[in-house]
């Protein structure tokens, strides 16, 4: 399938208030009320000539499949808002084509040096699509949205122009294998690596040596430093599946519960995106039922372990 973006036209209106009123669209905009033929041909009066906003079809082999919008448009260099719907969410694979397009017309057609978008958190699937094509969370807006007496987050996700042009140049890459969804190995936390981890970092804090001390300070016994656990993420990118050469571009961490001295635990890499060599991770160290440490992983695979992006990446949530 082939995806084009072209100028809205007013024999588009009627098709595109159709789309708008579906009830699966409706409910993912702020405003979700039934939208008029006279407020609908107001909007499209108003904003077809407003300079700062771009109203597109998308045309998938050559049929209208769904609507792009960018807002805010603040000249070339500058930065732009964004959306989109398809026509027909039953057809696998057309969000996929637009949001490459859509990327394609910010980046290249409007120049922008960064495109901007907000998600509701009850779509929060969308906030994983976007993220399959290098968008980026960069805050949660709590509570920032209200509807029937009940309140919403808001996501706020945006990308670079630099960005992009990397992410289109590591999809260049050639295919010798993919990534596994989901990848995962356990390691045992000993006296040993604590002592050798404490020698190394300068870090000899009593709570990782002495139950009592640790049970002074809330604890059940001795507790393993946070970062030597972390660091057992890059033994995982160091497995056979990632290849070796595989570089650590950047680790996000959080630590949500203490790991226990001479204690298992499991650590998975759950597959969030990758563009040719480029790949994001939700990250994870468990203890038992207990997740410890969650974060995100950004990794550059060596050349010859690189994965090609494709129209498959996301179909499985469009």
């Amino acid at each position: 399938m082939h995806c084009n973006l072209r100028k809205m036209q007013e024999s588009d209106l009627a098709l595109v208030l159709e789309w708008r009123n579906r009830d699966e669209v409706r409910h993912n905009m702020y405003t979700n009320a039934i939208i008029s033929m006279e407020a609908h041909i107001g909007w499209w009066h108003r904003e077809s000539v407003n300079s700062a906003t771009h109203l597109l079809i998308a045309d998938v082999d050559g049929k209208a499949a769904g609507v792009v919008n960018f807002t805010h448009y603040t000249g070339e260099a500058g930065i732009a808002s964004w959306a989109f719907y398809t026509g027909d969410s039953r057809v696998r694979g057309i969000g996929s084509l637009m949001e490459v397009a859509a990327l394609e017309y910010a980046f290249e057609v409007l120049k922008v040096r960064r495109l901007e978008c907000e998600v509701l958190a009850f779509n929060y699937p969308v906030v994983r699509f976007h993220r399959k094509f290098g968008f980026k969370v960069e805050g949660i807006k709590q509570q920032a949205y209200q509807r029937d007496g009940e309140c919403y987050d808001i996501y706020s996700l945006a990308m670079l122009a630099e960005h992009w042009r990397f992410n289109q140049s590591v999809a260049k890459a050639k295919t010798v294998n993919k990534i596994p969804k989901i990848i995962s190995k356990t390691a045992f936390i000993s006296d040993g690596m604590v002592a050798k981890f404490a020698d190394l970092s300068d870090d000899h804090n009593p709570i990782h040596f002495e139950d009592e001390a640790a049970k002074m300070h809330g604890f059940d016994g001795r507790i393993c430093h946070g970062m030597l656990a972390s660091s057992l993420f890059s033994g995982l990118f160091a497995s056979s599946d990632f290849g070796a050469g595989t570089i650590y571009l950047a680790q996000s961490l959080k630590f949500t519960n203490p790991i226990r001295v001479n204690s298992e635990v499991t650590v998975t890499g759950k597959l969030l995106s990758q563009i040719g060599r480029k790949v994001i991770l939700e990250t994870t160290i468990s203890s038992g039922e207990q997740v410890c440490i969650r974060g995100e992983a950004e990794i550059l695979l060596a050349n010859e372990t690189a994965t090609e992006l494709t129209s498959e990446v996301a179909k499985d949530i469009v």
